[in-house]
């Protein structure tokens, strides 16, 4: 609904950005403005006055999106560059910013039964609607918030298909976005995706690894239940972590540490979810996520002192400052319930969305609301709207309390 590449369409298929029809050249400009205002939290331990996070109480943003697609007969190519300016308050201090990068370079082959495609693209599979666990290269599935893009990746696929339901994939990550930290953080992936698709099922095992890490394995499915209802369902496991967790050391000193560092033991994250299509053309979504790829209640504690230790005067490493503010997990608990239900318009003047996420653990929430109104042919409003709800120290409300973005994107040629 508001991604690039929609998971509710095709549902357990490999998805990327789609280029243009053979023999063609087409080009497209849009722009978005959107301002943005949020309730910075700066009494909680993690962001003590904002002095951490840095976060912005008001900004604001133009971006330029063009889009170049081109083709021949066995060839496409896919170009979206991008050119962003902003502007932001942080601590009365105004600042103003511009970047120019490229959301999508692909080039994409066809020979029979196989394609072949090189470069910055998005790779996307499964229905989950709040993570996508199995997509070692994606957390998220597709983007909430209508302002926001997927921000593609680097990579080399090589996709097979069948005669009959089976298909296969070899895919090669080589770089990350500009967004995504640079080394020692990013490691060369690759991955073996098989796909299956039978009358009222699909499937699909992904094998991947990345560059001196264990290999991580996962699997997502789809089933029909019924004309309004599909079953779906994704899962991972690995030795392999990301991500930072707290450690205490003999004399009582917190430290976040790289969580392969501190424990080896295998960590998985399963989400089970259900979507129902009610009469009227809405859909409804129930998802759960249990997960060892976060901190356990004990990490959770220790994460809190160390938060309560910096907010003291401690002294601690800037690079610990950082771990603590973002412990780069997927989520940063093990228990997670989603509610989400988006209302089409039949005239097709927009579409609203509204999203319910609750920690089990913390007990913390997002309650979020996204909408567009289309004016004319060439234009179009947006809102997006979310509440974080459960303190300052919990996971959901330790930086922010509150975010609006308002904005329009207008259609060029």
């Amino acid at each position: 609904m508001y991604a690039e590449t929609d998971s509710s369409s095709a549902p357990d298929t490999s998805k990327s950005d789609v280029p243009a029809p053979r023999g063609s050249v087409d080009f497209s400009i849009n722009a978005v403005l959107s301002l943005l205002t949020q309730g910075v939290e700066k009494d909680g331990p993690f962001n003590v006055d904002n002095r951490y996070a840095l976060l912005p109480e008001n900004s604001w943003e133009t971006e330029l999106r063009p889009e170049l697609r081109a083709a021949t007969n066995y060839c496409s190519g896919l170009l979206k560059p991008r050119m962003r300016w902003n502007g932001s308050d942080i601590e009365g201090q105004t600042a103003y910013g511009h970047e120019f990068f490229v959301n999508t370079a692909l080039v994409k082959c066809k020979a029979p039964s196989l394609d072949i495609s090189v470069g910055r693209q998005s790779i996307q599979w499964g229905n989950g609607q709040f993570r996508s666990p199995s997509n070692p290269f994606f957390a998220e599935s597709l983007q909430f918030n209508p302002a926001q893009e997927v921000l593609g990746k680097d990579f080399i696929t090589l996709s097979a298909q069948t005669q009959r339901e089976w298909s296969g994939m070899l895919i090669v990550h080589t770089g990350d976005n500009h967004i995504d930290p640079d080394e020692p953080y990013f490691r060369r992936d690759y991955g073996v995706k098989l796909g299956w698709v039978g009358e009222a099922s699909t499937g699909g095992l992904i094998w991947s690894q990345r560059n001196g890490r264990p290999p991580r394995l996962g699997g997502h499915w789809t089933t029909t239940w019924s004309d309004a209802t599909l079953l779906y369902g994704e899962a991972t496991i690995s030795r392999d972590a990301a991500g930072f967790i707290p450690a205490q050391d003999a004399s009582g000193s917190i430290r976040m540490e790289p969580a392969q560092e501190v424990s080896n033991d295998h960590r998985h994250t399963v989400l089970l979810g259900a979507s129902y299509t009610f009469e009227n053309g809405v859909p409804a979504y129930a998802e759960y996520i249990n997960t060892t790829e976060g901190l356990s209640s004990h990490e959770a504690k220790l994460w809190t002192d160390l938060a309560h230790q910096v907010a003291s005067g401690a002294p601690v490493d800037g690079d610990q400052i950082g771990r603590m503010i973002d412990p780069r997990w997927r989520q940063a608990r093990r228990n997670y319930a989603l509610l989400q239900v988006a209302v089409p318009d039949e005239k097709e003047r927009g579409d609203l969305a509204l999203r319910y996420v609750v920690n089990l653990d913390d007990h913390g929430s997002i309650i979020a609301l996204a909408t567009t109104y289309n004016v004319g042919g060439h234009g179009q409003w947006f809102l997006y709207a979310a509440r974080n709800i459960g303190g300052a120290e919990g996971e959901f409300g330790r930086l922010q309390k509150y975010a609006i973005q308002i904005g329009v994107r207008i259609y060029g040629f």
